[in-house]
């Protein structure tokens, strides 16, 4: 067949009603393939007609605490409950399947990620209906009930946490048979907007120092001949550079090791590297200096949860074997591995992951969830490394 110039967007586009679509021919004698694709969203009193059949059911959203949430009045990180109820009336149904769109602006509380289901602890909740499955998916919360228990009353629930500021709607939950979708209702259509507001200050966020600035030729000369005094007005990279420094000027060659310390190191007078050997050049350096290094190296490893910028950089850019991995016990591991996402920009529920990561100068979150980051973001080496810092995980101590 002859291929035909299918491309009309702006046509197509004003196509309102999908019976009117143009007629395809082809004018050639051979047969004509084509595919057409359509995007759709229904209108909100679309869901407000939506007859029910068969089902009914209610959704709620409270706070953690259980009283009842200001949509208008969400505060960034705020985690909210969506309680979902009602009833199964007609005894032919037997695969309940309950799906809630999550607003944009939110995220899911996963308990297959964080390990623990959030739900479980509140006692204002009462007891939640059977579920043979669930699903927590970017947009979406899915729970397929008990064909056992699915006549009569049903309750499920799930947390919400806000993410990014801004104005939003509140999409309706939906219930239906999963095999017979004729049988179905939707809730209550919510008129008003969800409003999230932005946090100021991140309450769990570590202060940051004071110098952010380029270090000096008096800074590298302090750490080389004075005792090392307080070091919160230094960055972490800051850090890493001055313990460096000391070995550089004791004539180690970062050349092939570190390059990017090469270069820095390359531009002061007092480099002058003649030996490869890290061990052979702390053993040289005088006892004031060992001091200092491994003050450096302690304050380096307190804010990286034990670990210092070479483990993460190391990870990002180096095919990974067992063997690399073995220095690490299994919180290290774990750091490591969230490291990754990180990088790319994933906000952590976890403080201490949030205390670590805030220290690094990658380090930028937004919305974005870890499922995207792996999916669609990272090389296939970052990915493999994932793939092992798990499996050195489950068996590390």
């Amino acid at each position: 067949g002859k291929e035909l110039p299918l491309t009309n967007g702006d046509y197509l586009a004003s196509v309102k009603n999908i019976q009117n679509l143009p007629l395809i021919s082809s004018e050639g004698s051979g047969r004509c393939w084509y595919s057409m694709v359509f995007r759709a969203a229904p209108k909100a009193d679309a869901y407000r007609l939506m007859p029910g059949n068969g089902f009914t059911i209610e959704k709620r959203i409270f706070t953690i605490d259980g009283k009842e949430a200001d949509l208008s009045a969400v505060r960034q990180n705020e985690r909210l409950v969506v309680v979902m109820q009602g009833n199964i009336q007609s005894s032919a149904i037997g695969h309940p399947l309950v799906t809630d769109w999550v607003p944009a602006g939110f995220e899911l509380e996963n308990p297959q990620i964080n390990g623990i289901d959030p739900t479980t602890a509140l006692n204002w909740l009462k007891k939640q209906s059977a579920a043979l499955h669930t699903e927590y998916r970017n947009d979406r919360f899915i729970a397929a009930l008990s064909s056992s228990g699915a006549r009569g009353y049903f309750r499920i629930a799930y947390v919400v946490r806000a993410v990014t500021p801004g104005v939003y709607s509140l999409p309706p939950a939906k219930i239906e048979d999963m095999y017979r979708p004729y049988y179905r209702a939707v809730s209550q259509l919510y008129r008003g907007k969800v409003l999230v507001s932005a946090n100021t200050v991140a309450a769990s966020a570590p202060k940051k120092p004071a110098n952010t600035g380029k270090l000096t030729e008096r800074d590298f000369e302090a750490v080389y001949t004075r005792p090392v005094g307080s070091l919160s007005r230094y960055t972490i990279t800051q850090i890493n550079y001055l313990r460096n420094a000391i070995f550089a000027r004791a004539g180690l060659d970062y050349e092939r090791s570190n390059p990017a310390l090469y270069r820095i190191f390359s531009n002061y007078s007092w480099y002058h590297p003649d030996n490869k050997s890290s061990a052979s050049v702390y053993a040289s350096l005088t006892p004031l200096q060992k001091e200092n290094v491994q003050k450096l190296l302690a304050e380096e490893k307190r804010r990286g949860g034990g670990l210092v910028l070479a483990d993460f950089y190391r990870v990002r850019i180096k095919a990974l074997s067992e063997k690399d991995l073995e220095r690490y016990d299994r919180h290290q591991l774990g750091i490591l591995r969230n490291s990754l996402f990180a990088r790319r920009g994933v906000s952590f529920h976890n403080e201490e992951y949030r205390r670590i990561f805030s220290y690094m100068p990658w380090y930028h979150p937004t919305d974005v969830s870890s499922a995207e980051i792996f999916d669609d973001q990272m090389s296939e080496l970052e990915k493999d490394n994932v793939r092992l810092i798990q499996k050195m995980e489950r068996t590390a101590k």
